[in-house]
C-alpha cells in the first residue's frame, strides 16, 4: 500500500543508495532484452529496497549521482531502460514495412478544411496489422504543426459503436478539430485498439503476432504507434516534424506520456487525466481522496493486467519497491513542453498525487532552466477530455509554436503549500 504520509525522513537516502548498488550488481542474473544486442541486469523485485519517498531521478546505476547536465543524457537512457524492464516492457523499433491506403477525402468545416482517412498496414513475420486513422487539415496542402490523439474512436459520432459514451467523445473531438484547424493545426486520431485490443489475453491479435519476441504491454504498443504514424504523416508532406503534439485521455493519457518518453520527436506532450501511470504518484496521495490507499498495482492485476508488462504486476503489495514513480516519467520529458490537464472532481484520480508528480518532476525542468515548460491545468468537473482541456492544449501549443498567448490559466495549485519531503536535491547547475 502507498504511504499515506507525504513528508518523508531524509534517512531514506540510504535505501536509495542501496538501490543504486543493487542495480549495478544485478542480483537476479542476466535477462535478455528484446531488440537489444547486449543483456541487461536488474534486481528481482523481491530484492529491491522499499523506499517510501519519491526515488531520486539523479541516482545513477553505480550509486553515485548526476552532477551536471552533460551527464543527464546517459542517465535518461538508463531510466528509460528501467521503465522498459519493470513497467512498459520493451518496444520494437519503428516498422520497416508500412503500407498506406487513403480511404476518404472530402471538404469539411464549411469548406475551410479537408478531412482524410487512411489505413496503415504493418507487415512482419508473414503477419499483418492494420491501423485506421482520420485527420483534418487546412485546405492548403503543406506541412502543419500536428496534434495526434490516441483514442478508441475517430471523429465520426455516427460510426463509434458501443458504449454510448464513445459518441460523446467523438463529438467533443470533432469540435476540437474545428478549432485546431482554425488555429492552423493538422489534427489526427488513431484507433489504438486496432493495434492492441483493450482486454486481457490479447497477444494473438493486433500488432503482437508481428513481434512475438517482445515483452511489451498494451500501453507500450499504443505508445509505439505514434512512431510509424509520425513517419507516415511526414511522408505525406503534412506534418511539421519540429512541431508535433501528442495527447490522449485516461488510459490514453498514460499512453501519451509513454510515447513522449520513447520518441523525442514529440515536441509537446499533453496527457489528459491519466492519473497513475501518467503524472500521478503512487507514494504521495491524499489518503482521504480518490483511491487514496488503494494498492493500485493489485487493482491493475485484477482489472487490466495487460496494460503493462508482467513484471510490473510483481509489485503488487509492494509498491514502494518501484525504482521510479510518476515524477520520473515527467522528468524524462524534460526539457520539452509538458502539460497535464485534469479535473478537480475526477472520480478516478487522486488530486494530491497529480500535483506531487508534476511538482517533483518539475524540479528537473527547473534544473534545466525550463520550469515554464512544465504545467498543470485544472478544470472543475469529472473525468474526460472536455472543451476546457482542449482549449488549454491549444493555448499551450500556440504559446510554444507561435508565441501566441491564450486565455487558459496554468499551475493554479490545489495544494499550493505541498511539502514533498524529498531526501534528494537537484544537482548544482553546470556542464
Amino acid at each position: 500500500m502507498a504511504s499515506q504520509n507525504w513528508n518523508q525522513p531524509h534517512a531514506i537516502r540510504i535505501a536509495q543508495f542501496l538501490f543504486g548498488l543493487l542495480i549495478v550488481v544485478g542480483i537476479n542474473g542476466l535477462t535478455k532484452v528484446a531488440g537489444e544486442e547486449n543483456p541487461t541486469e536488474f534486481p528481482a523485485v523481491e530484492r529491491l529496497p522499499s523506499v517510501a519517498s519519491l526515488p531520486d531521478p539523479f541516482l545513477k546505476p553505480d550509486g553515485t549521482r548526476v552532477g551536471t547536465r552533460s551527464e543527464w543524457e546517459s542517465q535518461r537512457t538508463y531510466l528509460k531502460r528501467v521503465l522498459a524492464y519493470y513497467m512498459y516492457g520493451h518496444m520494437p523499433p519503428a516498422p520497416e514495412q508500412v503500407g498506406i491506403e487513403q480511404t476518404l477525402t472530402r471538404a469539411a468545416f464549411d469548406g475551410d478544411a479537408i478531412e482524410e482517412h487512411y489505413t496503415l498496414t504493418f507487415t512482419r513475420n508473414d503477419r499483418q496489422a492494420k491501423l485506421r486513422i482520420a485527420l483534418f487539415r487546412p485546405k492548403e496542402r503543406q506541412r502543419y504543426p500536428t496534434i495526434i490523439k490516441n483514442c478508441r474512436v475517430l471523429f465520426d459520432p455516427e460510426d463509434v459503436g458501443e458504449p454510448a459514451k464513445n459518441r460523446t467523445t467523438a463529438e467533443r473531438d470533432l469540435k476540437a478539430a474545428r478549432e485546431a484547424v482554425k488555429r492552423g493545426y493538422l489534427i489526427c486520431k488513431f484507433r489504438r485498439e486496432d493495434i492492441a485490443a483493450d482486454r486481457p489475453n490479447n497477444r494473438n491479435s493486433g500488432i503482437f503476432p508481428l513481434y512475438p519476441e517482445y515483452d511489451w504491454g498494451t500501453i507500450a504498443a499504443w505508445a509505439w504507434t505514434y512512431q510509424p504514424l509520425i513517419n507516415e504523416l511526414d511522408e505525406l508532406g503534412y506534418a511539421d516534424a519540429n512541431r508535433i503534439v501528442a495527447t490522449g485521455h485516461s488510459r490514453g493519457g498514460q499512453t501519451t506520456i509513454a510515447a513522449g518518453i520513447f520518441d523525442e520527436r514529440i515536441d509537446v506532450v499533453v496527457p489528459c487525466t491519466g492519473g497513475y501511470g501518467s503524472c500521478g504518484t503512487l507514494r504521495i496521495r491524499d489518503p482521504q481522496g480518490v483511491r487514496g490507499t488503494l494498492d493500485y498495482i493489485a487493482h491493475l492485476e485484477r482489472n487490466v493486467p495487460h496494460w503493462f508488462c508482467d513484471r510490473y504486476l510483481e509489485f503488487t503489495g509492494q509498491q514502494n519497491k518501484l525504482p521510479f514513480d510518476a515524477h520520473t516519467l515527467v522528468a524524462l520529458i524534460a526539457p520539452r513542453p509538458l502539460l497535464n490537464t485534469n479535473a478537480t472532481e475526477d472520480e478516478y484520480n487522486n488530486t494530491l498525487s497529480i500535483e506531487a508528480g508534476l511538482r517533483a518532476g518539475r524540479l528537473v525542468y527547473q534544473w534545466m532552466d525550463a520550469s515554464e515548460h512544465c504545467r498543470l491545468h485544472w478544470r472543475p468537473g469529472k473525468h474526460g477530455q472536455l472543451e476546457a482541456d482542449w482549449r488549454a492544449l491549444l493555448d499551450f501549443a500556440d504559446e510554444q509554436f507561435f508565441d501566441r498567448p491564450g486565455t487558459s490559466s496554468f499551475n493554479a495549485w490545489v495544494y499550493p503549500g505541498l511539502e514533498l519531503g524529498l531526501p534528494w536535491d537537484v544537482p548544482q547547475n553546470g556542464d
